[in-house]
Protein backbone atom coordinates (compact mmCIF):
# COMPACT_ATOMS: atom_id res chain seq x y z
CA UNK A 1 0.00 0.00 0.00
CA UNK A 2 0.42 3.53 -0.35
CA UNK A 3 1.07 5.60 2.75
CA UNK A 4 -0.22 9.54 2.52
CA UNK A 5 0.21 12.16 5.19
CA UNK A 6 -3.06 15.18 4.94
CA UNK A 7 -2.71 18.37 6.49
CA UNK A 8 -5.73 20.00 8.37
CA UNK A 9 -4.12 23.37 7.66
CA UNK A 10 -3.91 23.58 3.64
CA UNK A 11 -6.39 20.28 3.08
CA UNK A 12 -3.81 18.58 1.15
CA UNK A 13 -2.17 15.27 0.96
CA UNK A 14 1.17 14.19 0.38
CA UNK A 15 2.56 10.95 -0.21
CA UNK A 16 5.06 9.81 2.35
CA UNK A 17 6.26 6.44 1.15
CA UNK A 18 5.11 3.51 -1.90
CA UNK A 19 4.72 -0.38 -1.41
CA UNK A 20 4.97 -0.78 1.98
CA UNK A 21 3.04 -3.19 4.62
CA UNK A 22 2.54 -2.26 7.96
CA UNK A 23 3.67 0.90 9.59
CA UNK A 24 3.51 2.43 12.86
CA UNK A 25 4.12 5.98 14.22
CA UNK A 26 6.44 6.47 16.71
CA UNK A 27 5.21 8.20 20.19
CA UNK A 28 6.16 11.62 19.71
CA UNK A 29 4.75 11.41 16.06
CA UNK A 30 8.35 12.61 14.23
CA UNK A 31 9.44 8.72 12.88
CA UNK A 32 7.61 5.59 11.09
CA UNK A 33 8.54 2.23 11.13
CA UNK A 34 7.46 0.59 7.98
CA UNK A 35 7.67 -3.02 6.35
CA UNK A 36 8.56 -3.81 2.49
CA UNK A 37 8.10 -7.25 1.35
CA UNK A 38 10.52 -7.09 -1.60
CA UNK A 39 13.30 -4.56 -3.37
CA UNK A 40 16.03 -2.98 -2.65
CA UNK A 41 14.51 -1.15 0.23
CA UNK A 42 12.77 -4.89 1.02
CA UNK A 43 12.42 -5.85 5.28
CA UNK A 44 11.70 -3.53 7.59
CA UNK A 45 12.79 0.33 7.94
CA UNK A 46 12.44 3.71 9.95
CA UNK A 47 11.94 7.23 7.67
CA UNK A 48 10.78 10.77 9.16
CA UNK A 49 6.90 11.24 9.53
CA UNK A 50 7.74 14.39 7.69
CA UNK A 51 8.86 12.80 4.26
CA UNK A 52 7.79 12.83 0.84
CA UNK A 53 7.91 10.43 -1.54
CA UNK A 54 10.82 8.89 0.33
CA UNK A 55 12.38 5.60 -1.28
CA UNK A 56 12.86 3.99 2.60
CA UNK A 57 15.81 3.72 4.31
CA UNK A 58 16.38 -0.10 5.78
CA UNK A 59 17.15 -0.97 8.85
CA UNK A 60 19.75 -3.65 9.14
CA UNK A 61 18.45 -6.50 11.86
CA UNK A 62 21.85 -8.55 11.14
CA UNK A 63 23.16 -9.70 14.34
CA UNK A 64 20.01 -8.14 16.08
CA UNK A 65 18.97 -10.12 19.51
CA UNK A 66 16.92 -9.74 22.14
CA UNK A 67 16.60 -10.82 25.79
CA UNK A 68 13.26 -12.02 26.99
CA UNK A 69 11.62 -13.07 30.39
CA UNK A 70 8.81 -15.64 29.17
CA UNK A 71 7.20 -15.43 32.67
CA UNK A 72 7.04 -11.27 32.62
CA UNK A 73 5.90 -11.06 28.98
CA UNK A 74 3.26 -13.56 30.34
CA UNK A 75 2.45 -11.38 32.78
CA UNK A 76 1.53 -8.85 30.39
CA UNK A 77 -0.55 -10.79 27.79
CA UNK A 78 -2.97 -12.36 31.08
CA UNK A 79 -2.88 -8.69 32.22
CA UNK A 80 -3.68 -6.98 28.54
CA UNK A 81 -5.94 -9.78 27.95
CA UNK A 82 -7.78 -9.08 30.93
CA UNK A 83 -8.21 -5.28 30.38
CA UNK A 84 -9.29 -5.24 26.66
CA UNK A 85 -11.81 -8.02 27.45
CA UNK A 86 -13.00 -4.80 30.54
CA UNK A 87 -12.90 -2.11 28.47
CA UNK A 88 -14.61 -3.34 25.35
CA UNK A 89 -16.91 -6.04 26.13
CA UNK A 90 -20.33 -5.61 24.69
CA UNK A 91 -22.16 -5.59 28.33
CA UNK A 92 -20.18 -3.41 31.31
CA UNK A 93 -21.54 -5.42 33.79
CA UNK A 94 -19.96 -8.02 32.79
CA UNK A 95 -22.62 -10.11 33.12
CA UNK A 96 -22.82 -10.20 36.52
CA UNK A 97 -19.12 -11.11 37.37
CA UNK A 98 -16.55 -9.74 39.19
CA UNK A 99 -13.80 -8.80 36.97
CA UNK A 100 -11.42 -8.30 39.76
CA UNK A 101 -11.89 -11.54 41.50
CA UNK A 102 -11.75 -13.24 38.28
CA UNK A 103 -8.60 -12.07 36.94
CA UNK A 104 -7.42 -12.70 40.62
CA UNK A 105 -8.21 -16.39 39.95
CA UNK A 106 -6.99 -17.09 36.67
CA UNK A 107 -4.19 -14.54 36.81
CA UNK A 108 -2.89 -17.56 39.64
CA UNK A 109 -2.17 -19.68 37.01
CA UNK A 110 0.16 -17.54 34.78
CA UNK A 111 2.72 -17.87 38.15
CA UNK A 112 2.67 -21.57 37.33
CA UNK A 113 2.50 -21.64 32.84
CA UNK A 114 5.28 -23.64 31.76
CA UNK A 115 4.31 -22.58 28.02
CA UNK A 116 2.36 -20.10 25.99
CA UNK A 117 0.09 -22.72 25.79
CA UNK A 118 -0.42 -22.68 29.42
CA UNK A 119 -0.61 -18.67 28.95
CA UNK A 120 -3.34 -19.59 26.26
CA UNK A 121 -5.76 -21.71 27.94
CA UNK A 122 -5.80 -19.69 31.47
CA UNK A 123 -6.94 -16.75 28.68
CA UNK A 124 -9.88 -18.89 27.58
CA UNK A 125 -10.67 -20.11 31.38
CA UNK A 126 -11.06 -16.43 32.18
CA UNK A 127 -12.79 -15.03 28.64
CA UNK A 128 -14.69 -18.37 29.25
CA UNK A 129 -16.41 -17.16 32.43
CA UNK A 130 -19.08 -14.92 30.71
CA UNK A 131 -20.77 -17.57 28.51
CA UNK A 132 -20.73 -16.20 25.06
CA UNK A 133 -20.18 -16.70 22.01
CA UNK A 134 -17.52 -15.25 19.49
CA UNK A 135 -14.95 -15.66 22.77
CA UNK A 136 -11.46 -16.85 21.13
CA UNK A 137 -7.98 -17.10 22.14
CA UNK A 138 -5.63 -18.03 19.35
CA UNK A 139 -1.72 -17.98 18.12
CA UNK A 140 1.44 -16.64 20.24
CA UNK A 141 4.83 -17.28 20.30
CA UNK A 142 4.84 -21.08 20.92
CA UNK A 143 7.89 -23.07 19.87
CA UNK A 144 8.05 -24.95 17.04
CA UNK A 145 11.33 -27.30 16.92
CA UNK A 146 10.09 -28.85 13.26
CA UNK A 147 9.35 -27.82 9.90
CA UNK A 148 5.32 -29.38 9.36
CA UNK A 149 5.83 -32.10 6.32
CA UNK A 150 2.80 -31.62 3.79
CA UNK A 151 0.94 -34.41 2.30
CA UNK A 152 0.14 -34.58 -1.02
CA UNK A 153 -3.81 -35.58 -1.66
CA UNK A 154 -5.53 -36.61 -5.27
CA UNK A 155 -8.75 -35.91 -4.16
CA UNK A 156 -9.92 -39.90 -4.07
CA UNK A 157 -11.91 -41.96 -1.52
CA UNK A 158 -9.72 -45.35 -0.98
CA UNK A 159 -10.58 -48.68 -0.83
CA UNK A 160 -8.74 -52.02 -0.52
CA UNK A 161 -8.87 -54.68 -2.62
CA UNK A 162 -10.60 -58.17 -2.03
CA UNK A 163 -7.10 -59.51 -0.28
CA UNK A 164 -6.55 -56.09 1.27
CA UNK A 165 -3.04 -56.15 -0.18
CA UNK A 166 -3.77 -53.14 -2.61
CA UNK A 167 -5.12 -49.75 -2.69
CA UNK A 168 -7.74 -48.67 -5.27
CA UNK A 169 -9.46 -45.73 -5.90
CA UNK A 170 -13.25 -46.53 -5.17
CA UNK A 171 -14.64 -42.69 -5.60
CA UNK A 172 -12.73 -39.83 -7.77
CA UNK A 173 -13.94 -37.03 -6.84
CA UNK A 174 -15.49 -34.52 -9.40
CA UNK A 175 -17.03 -31.09 -9.75
CA UNK A 176 -18.84 -29.47 -11.90
CA UNK A 177 -17.55 -27.70 -14.87
CA UNK A 178 -18.19 -24.24 -13.73
CA UNK A 179 -16.57 -24.22 -10.05
CA UNK A 180 -14.18 -21.49 -10.18
CA UNK A 181 -10.43 -23.03 -9.66
CA UNK A 182 -11.57 -26.50 -7.70
CA UNK A 183 -9.61 -28.60 -10.41
CA UNK A 184 -9.32 -31.88 -8.51
CA UNK A 185 -5.64 -33.61 -9.76
CA UNK A 186 -7.44 -36.69 -11.53
CA UNK A 187 -10.28 -34.52 -13.20
CA UNK A 188 -7.17 -32.59 -15.20
CA UNK A 189 -7.06 -33.10 -19.19
CA UNK A 190 -4.83 -36.57 -20.13
CA UNK A 191 -5.81 -37.79 -16.73
CA UNK A 192 -7.44 -41.04 -17.62
CA UNK A 193 -8.41 -42.59 -13.88
CA UNK A 194 -11.21 -44.59 -13.37
CA UNK A 195 -12.95 -45.92 -10.04
CA UNK A 196 -11.93 -48.92 -8.89
CA UNK A 197 -8.71 -48.75 -10.73
CA UNK A 198 -5.43 -49.94 -8.75
CA UNK A 199 -2.55 -47.35 -7.38
CA UNK A 200 0.51 -49.45 -8.48
CA UNK A 201 3.05 -46.65 -7.89
CA UNK A 202 4.32 -43.55 -6.81
CA UNK A 203 7.72 -41.77 -7.85
CA UNK A 204 8.53 -45.33 -9.00
CA UNK A 205 8.22 -46.75 -5.53
CA UNK A 206 5.50 -49.66 -5.40
CA UNK A 207 2.51 -49.34 -3.64
CA UNK A 208 0.85 -51.65 -1.22
CA UNK A 209 -1.41 -51.78 1.72
CA UNK A 210 1.32 -52.75 4.38
CA UNK A 211 1.98 -48.94 4.57
CA UNK A 212 -0.37 -46.32 5.28
CA UNK A 213 -1.29 -44.99 1.97
CA UNK A 214 -0.99 -41.40 2.45
CA UNK A 215 2.86 -42.36 3.36
CA UNK A 216 3.48 -42.52 -0.15
CA UNK A 217 2.96 -38.75 -0.86
CA UNK A 218 4.77 -37.22 2.01
CA UNK A 219 6.13 -33.74 1.29
CA UNK A 220 4.47 -34.20 -2.08
CA UNK A 221 1.76 -31.65 -2.13
CA UNK A 222 2.30 -29.18 -4.74
CA UNK A 223 5.35 -31.23 -6.91
CA UNK A 224 4.85 -33.08 -9.92
CA UNK A 225 4.43 -36.78 -8.85
CA UNK A 226 4.40 -39.81 -11.94
CA UNK A 227 1.53 -42.45 -10.41
CA UNK A 228 1.31 -45.50 -12.27
CA UNK A 229 -2.42 -47.33 -12.59
CA UNK A 230 -4.15 -49.95 -13.82
CA UNK A 231 -8.07 -51.87 -14.11
CA UNK A 232 -6.22 -54.55 -12.85
CA UNK A 233 -3.63 -55.31 -10.05
CA UNK A 234 -0.78 -55.64 -12.71
CA UNK A 235 1.95 -53.62 -14.32
CA UNK A 236 1.23 -55.27 -17.74
CA UNK A 237 -0.58 -52.77 -19.38
CA UNK A 238 -0.60 -49.89 -16.70
CA UNK A 239 -0.72 -46.34 -17.42
CA UNK A 240 1.44 -43.52 -16.39
CA UNK A 241 0.19 -40.31 -15.38
CA UNK A 242 2.19 -37.23 -13.86
CA UNK A 243 -0.69 -35.10 -11.31
CA UNK A 244 -0.08 -32.49 -8.60
CA UNK A 245 -1.25 -33.62 -5.52
CA UNK A 246 -3.13 -30.67 -3.53
CA UNK A 247 -2.83 -29.81 -0.06
CA UNK A 248 -5.78 -30.22 1.04
CA UNK A 249 -9.01 -31.90 -0.14
CA UNK A 250 -11.54 -29.38 1.63
CA UNK A 251 -12.86 -27.57 -1.23
CA UNK A 252 -13.27 -30.34 -3.38
CA UNK A 253 -14.95 -32.36 -0.99
CA UNK A 254 -17.58 -29.10 -0.45
CA UNK A 255 -18.32 -28.77 -4.23
CA UNK A 256 -18.31 -32.57 -4.75
CA UNK A 257 -21.10 -32.73 -1.47
CA UNK A 258 -23.09 -29.62 -2.72
CA UNK A 259 -23.43 -31.22 -6.36
CA UNK A 260 -24.52 -34.39 -5.45
CA UNK A 261 -27.18 -32.56 -2.90
CA UNK A 262 -28.51 -30.68 -6.28
CA UNK A 263 -28.18 -33.48 -8.71
CA UNK A 264 -30.42 -36.07 -5.93
CA UNK A 265 -32.80 -33.37 -5.59
CA UNK A 266 -32.85 -32.47 -9.19
CA UNK A 267 -33.71 -36.33 -9.93
CA UNK A 268 -36.40 -36.84 -7.36
CA UNK A 269 -38.27 -33.91 -7.94
CA UNK A 270 -38.06 -34.49 -11.30
CA UNK A 271 -36.60 -31.27 -11.90
CA UNK A 272 -38.96 -29.26 -10.02
CA UNK A 273 -36.98 -28.77 -6.97
CA UNK A 274 -33.47 -26.43 -7.01
CA UNK A 275 -31.03 -26.24 -4.35
CA UNK A 276 -28.92 -23.70 -3.02
CA UNK A 277 -26.23 -24.11 -0.24
CA UNK A 278 -24.95 -21.10 1.55
CA UNK A 279 -21.30 -21.93 3.24
CA UNK A 280 -21.50 -18.70 5.34
CA UNK A 281 -22.98 -15.38 5.28
CA UNK A 282 -19.53 -13.61 3.83
CA UNK A 283 -17.73 -14.18 0.63
CA UNK A 284 -18.26 -17.97 0.45
CA UNK A 285 -21.74 -17.57 -0.05
CA UNK A 286 -21.66 -14.32 -1.93
CA UNK A 287 -19.65 -16.64 -4.78
CA UNK A 288 -22.26 -20.46 -4.31
CA UNK A 289 -25.20 -17.85 -4.45
CA UNK A 290 -24.72 -16.62 -7.94
CA UNK A 291 -22.83 -20.00 -8.98
CA UNK A 292 -26.49 -21.63 -7.88
CA UNK A 293 -29.03 -19.63 -8.05
CA UNK A 294 -29.36 -17.94 -11.16
CA UNK A 295 -29.95 -21.21 -13.05
CA UNK A 296 -32.47 -22.22 -11.07
CA UNK A 297 -35.05 -19.39 -10.43
CA UNK A 298 -37.35 -21.30 -12.50
CA UNK A 299 -37.87 -24.16 -10.04
CA UNK A 300 -41.06 -24.95 -8.91
CA UNK A 301 -39.61 -25.21 -4.95
CA UNK A 302 -35.89 -24.09 -3.77
CA UNK A 303 -34.16 -25.70 -0.84
CA UNK A 304 -31.78 -23.30 0.61
CA UNK A 305 -29.58 -25.18 2.78
CA UNK A 306 -27.79 -23.37 5.83
CA UNK A 307 -26.32 -26.28 7.50
CA UNK A 308 -22.83 -25.93 8.56
CA UNK A 309 -22.77 -22.25 7.82
CA UNK A 310 -20.22 -20.73 9.46
CA UNK A 311 -21.97 -16.88 9.67
CA UNK A 312 -19.86 -13.87 8.67
CA UNK A 313 -22.12 -10.99 8.52
CA UNK A 314 -26.03 -10.49 8.29
CA UNK A 315 -27.44 -12.71 5.65
CA UNK A 316 -30.54 -10.61 5.03
CA UNK A 317 -28.66 -9.35 1.27
CA UNK A 318 -29.08 -13.22 0.20
CA UNK A 319 -32.81 -13.78 1.84
CA UNK A 320 -33.92 -10.39 0.12
CA UNK A 321 -33.09 -11.94 -3.12
CA UNK A 322 -34.84 -14.90 -2.50
CA UNK A 323 -37.62 -13.18 -1.29
CA UNK A 324 -38.33 -10.60 -4.39
CA UNK A 325 -42.32 -10.40 -5.38
CA UNK A 326 -42.79 -10.54 -9.39
CA UNK A 327 -44.32 -7.35 -10.00
CA UNK A 328 -45.11 -7.72 -14.11
CA UNK A 329 -44.06 -10.03 -16.96
CA UNK A 330 -42.82 -9.58 -19.97
CA UNK A 331 -43.65 -11.27 -23.38
CA UNK A 332 -41.61 -11.93 -26.67
CA UNK A 333 -42.59 -13.53 -29.53
CA UNK A 334 -39.95 -16.05 -29.85
CA UNK A 335 -38.77 -16.73 -26.26
CA UNK A 336 -40.16 -17.27 -22.62
CA UNK A 337 -42.00 -14.66 -21.23
CA UNK A 338 -39.86 -12.69 -18.26
CA UNK A 339 -40.66 -11.45 -14.80
CA UNK A 340 -40.28 -7.88 -13.48
CA UNK A 341 -37.79 -7.65 -11.56
CA UNK A 342 -35.73 -9.44 -14.46
CA UNK A 343 -33.93 -12.01 -11.33
CA UNK A 344 -36.33 -13.72 -9.26
CA UNK A 345 -38.09 -16.90 -8.22
CA UNK A 346 -41.37 -17.86 -7.50
CA UNK A 347 -40.63 -21.23 -5.50
CA UNK A 348 -42.11 -22.58 -2.58
CA UNK A 349 -39.28 -22.09 -0.49
CA UNK A 350 -37.72 -24.30 2.64
CA UNK A 351 -34.38 -23.73 4.54
CA UNK A 352 -32.41 -26.52 6.49
CA UNK A 353 -30.44 -25.84 9.06
CA UNK A 354 -28.29 -27.78 12.31
CA UNK A 355 -26.34 -27.26 15.23
CA UNK A 356 -23.38 -26.92 13.26
CA UNK A 357 -24.66 -23.75 11.77
CA UNK A 358 -24.08 -19.92 13.87
CA UNK A 359 -23.48 -16.68 14.25
CA UNK A 360 -25.03 -15.37 10.69
CA UNK A 361 -25.72 -19.24 10.21
CA UNK A 362 -28.15 -18.50 13.45
CA UNK A 363 -29.79 -15.39 11.61
CA UNK A 364 -30.20 -17.52 8.26
CA UNK A 365 -32.79 -19.60 9.60
CA UNK A 366 -33.79 -16.60 12.32
CA UNK A 367 -34.69 -13.96 9.47
CA UNK A 368 -36.24 -16.90 6.95
CA UNK A 369 -38.75 -17.14 9.54
CA UNK A 370 -39.70 -14.03 10.20
CA UNK A 371 -39.46 -13.12 7.12
CA UNK A 372 -42.12 -16.18 6.65
CA UNK A 373 -40.35 -17.25 3.62
CA UNK A 374 -41.19 -20.72 4.68
CA UNK A 375 -40.24 -23.82 7.08
CA UNK A 376 -37.15 -24.71 8.57
CA UNK A 377 -35.90 -27.97 8.87
CA UNK A 378 -33.10 -29.39 10.93
CA UNK A 379 -32.20 -29.27 14.56
CA UNK A 380 -31.65 -26.38 16.53
CA UNK A 381 -28.53 -24.03 15.98
CA UNK A 382 -25.54 -23.11 17.90
CA UNK A 383 -26.88 -20.23 19.35
CA UNK A 384 -24.40 -17.57 19.11
CA UNK A 385 -25.20 -14.13 18.54
CA UNK A 386 -23.37 -11.80 20.35
CA UNK A 387 -21.16 -10.79 17.72
CA UNK A 388 -17.40 -9.27 17.27
CA UNK A 389 -16.43 -6.80 15.03
CA UNK A 390 -12.51 -6.24 17.09
CA UNK A 391 -9.73 -8.33 17.23
CA UNK A 392 -7.53 -7.43 19.44
CA UNK A 393 -3.40 -8.43 18.96
CA UNK A 394 -1.04 -9.20 21.40
CA UNK A 395 2.37 -8.41 22.34
CA UNK A 396 3.78 -11.49 20.90
CA UNK A 397 1.66 -12.07 17.70
CA UNK A 398 -0.84 -13.77 19.60
CA UNK A 399 -4.77 -12.54 19.57
CA UNK A 400 -7.86 -12.67 20.84
CA UNK A 401 -11.93 -11.62 20.75
CA UNK A 402 -14.26 -9.15 23.02
CA UNK A 403 -17.76 -9.76 21.35
CA UNK A 404 -18.48 -6.34 21.77
CA UNK A 405 -22.63 -6.51 20.22
CA UNK A 406 -25.90 -8.15 20.80
CA UNK A 407 -28.78 -8.81 19.11
CA UNK A 408 -32.24 -8.07 20.66
CA UNK A 409 -36.00 -8.15 19.20
CA UNK A 410 -38.10 -5.54 18.20
CA UNK A 411 -39.57 -6.45 21.94
CA UNK A 412 -36.39 -5.32 23.19
CA UNK A 413 -35.37 -9.02 24.67
CA UNK A 414 -32.45 -10.77 23.69
CA UNK A 415 -32.66 -13.42 21.33
CA UNK A 416 -30.57 -16.39 19.67
CA UNK A 417 -27.37 -16.20 22.26
CA UNK A 418 -27.40 -19.43 24.23
CA UNK A 419 -30.63 -20.75 23.00
CA UNK A 420 -30.33 -20.96 18.91
CA UNK A 421 -32.70 -21.20 16.28
CA UNK A 422 -35.96 -23.97 17.07
CA UNK A 423 -36.51 -25.61 13.22
CA UNK A 424 -40.56 -25.25 12.62
CA UNK A 425 -39.82 -29.18 11.71
CA UNK A 426 -37.14 -31.19 13.56
CA UNK A 427 -35.47 -33.68 12.08
CA UNK A 428 -32.11 -34.73 13.68
CA UNK A 429 -29.20 -37.05 10.89
CA UNK A 430 -28.76 -40.95 11.63
CA UNK A 431 -25.37 -41.84 12.01
CA UNK A 432 -26.51 -45.36 10.15
CA UNK A 433 -28.57 -43.60 7.63
CA UNK A 434 -25.79 -41.33 7.08
CA UNK A 435 -23.28 -43.95 6.44
CA UNK A 436 -25.34 -45.63 3.72
CA UNK A 437 -25.60 -41.87 1.91
CA UNK A 438 -29.16 -41.10 3.12
CA UNK A 439 -29.63 -37.39 4.44
CA UNK A 440 -32.76 -36.99 6.34
CA UNK A 441 -33.24 -33.17 6.38
CA UNK A 442 -32.20 -33.16 2.87
CA UNK A 443 -35.40 -35.84 2.15
CA UNK A 444 -37.91 -34.17 4.23
CA UNK A 445 -37.23 -30.52 2.55
CA UNK A 446 -38.18 -32.66 -0.94
CA UNK A 447 -41.16 -34.01 0.89
CA UNK A 448 -42.48 -30.68 2.07
CA UNK A 449 -41.92 -28.62 -0.98
CA UNK A 450 -43.15 -31.09 -3.26
CA UNK A 451 -46.31 -31.14 -1.09
CA UNK A 452 -47.12 -27.52 -1.39
CA UNK A 453 -45.89 -27.74 -5.12
CA UNK A 454 -49.20 -29.97 -5.32
CA UNK A 455 -51.29 -28.19 -3.08
CA UNK A 456 -50.15 -24.25 -5.02
CA UNK A 457 -48.78 -24.93 -8.45
CA UNK A 458 -48.40 -21.22 -9.10
CA UNK A 459 -48.48 -21.41 -12.67
CA UNK A 460 -47.37 -18.95 -15.24
CA UNK A 461 -50.29 -16.27 -15.89
CA UNK A 462 -52.08 -16.33 -19.17
CA UNK A 463 -51.95 -12.57 -20.57
CA UNK A 464 -54.74 -11.44 -22.51
CA UNK A 465 -55.52 -12.10 -26.43
CA UNK A 466 -53.36 -10.08 -28.57
CA UNK A 467 -55.77 -7.48 -30.58
CA UNK A 468 -55.33 -4.50 -32.20
CA UNK A 469 -56.72 -1.18 -31.07
CA UNK A 470 -58.82 0.58 -34.31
Amino acid sequence: MDLYRFSFEDREEQKVISGIGRYALSADGESIVYTKRSGMHGGIGIIKSSAEDSKGNKLSTRGLKMKLDPLSEWKQIFAEAWRMERDFYYDPDMHGLDWDEIGEKYGRLIDRATCRQDVRFSIGELIGERNTSHTYVFGGDIRRDSDRVSVGLLGVDWELDEKAVMYRFEKILDVSDWSRGIIPPLSRPGVNVADGDYLLEVNGVDVSADRNLYSYFEDLAGKQVTILVNGKPTKKGARKYTVEPARSEYMMRYHAWVEHNRQLVDEMSGGKIGYLHLPDTYLGSATEFPRLFYAQTRKKGMIVDGRFNGGGLDPAIFLQRLNREILAYWTRRYSHDQTDPAIVTNAHLVCLTNRQAGSGGDMLPMEFQMMKMGPVIGTRTWGGLVGVSMWIGLIDGGGMSAPDYRSYGTDGRWIVENEGVIPDIEIDLDPVEMSRGEDAQLLKGIEVLMKNIEEDPRPWPKHDKFKIDR
